[in-house]
This record gives structure tokens, sequence and C-alpha cells, in this order.
């Protein structure tokens, strides 16, 4: 028995992967490196020289991007009576994909959320945030 896992191309579904069975309770682990739609086909000979063939539906593999975050750091850039600026930065590797969107979320120290700002991620975050009608910033 064969198993063969197909992969859609601009040139139709292409074999990218073959194992051969030896016996029908082995079991067949196939891994992608790459997005796309695949498919696995099983081809087996019956008795007296038949060929059977089964090929599952099409399954679209879709990889999330990778973020790893690092050298953060906050900074008060400038600060008023009730009001206070902070300047947030970070090196930032992203994989599989140009770049990301996130949330920057800052938090009091009991955990209460004082603001909520959004930005896109490339190789570096530089944010710059407002945050105001705060009590007693100094």
């Amino acid at each position: 028995m064969t198993v063969e896992l197909l992969k859609r191309t601009d040139q139709g579904w292409v074999v990218v992967d073959r194992r051969t069975l030896s016996a029908t309770s082995d079991v067949v682990t196939f891994r992608v490196s790459e997005e796309g739609q695949y498919k696995v086909r099983i081809t087996a000979q019956c008795t007296h020289g038949v060929t059977m063939t089964a090929e599952t539906e099409p399954v679209t593999v879709q990889f999330l991007p990778k973020v790893e975050i690092s050298g953060f750091k906050v900074v008060e850039t400038d600060y008023g009576p009730d009001w206070v600026e902070l300047r947030i930065t970070a090196d930032v590797h992203v994989e599989r994909a140009e770049k990301v969107s996130g949330l920057v979320v800052v938090e009091d120290a009991k955990g209460n959320v004082l603001g909520k700002f959004p930005v896109e991620i490339s190789d570096h975050m530089d944010v710059k945030v407002r945050l105001e009608g705060l009590e007693n910033v100094s």
C-alpha cells in the first residue's frame, strides 16, 4: 500500500511525499513546512491485480505568525498634573509575516487597565502613548 501527500500548485496536484506501508496497521505522519492546500491519496493492490485508490478532501494549512519580544523598555517622556506620556520600545523578531498587529495594554499596579493602544510591529516596536485623567502624576 502506498500513501502519498499531495500539494495543490499552479500545475495541479503534485506529490510532495510518499510512503510505502507493509501492513495496514502502520501509521503515517506527514509534516509540512509550507502553507497551502494538501490532500492524501492511498493506493492499494488488491487480490487479482486490482488497484484501489482513495483520496481525502483537501485541507488548507496556514501557519500563524510567531513573535518574540525582547529588550522591553518603558520611559516616561513628559508629564503634567493629570497625564503622562510614555515611550515603549522593544526588539521584535517576527516569523511567517512581514509585520503583525498588536495591542499595547497599560495597567496600573493593581491590574486596572489605563489604556489600550493598537500597534503594528515589524522588527522593532517604538510606541508613544499618552495617558490622561490620572491622579497625582509626578
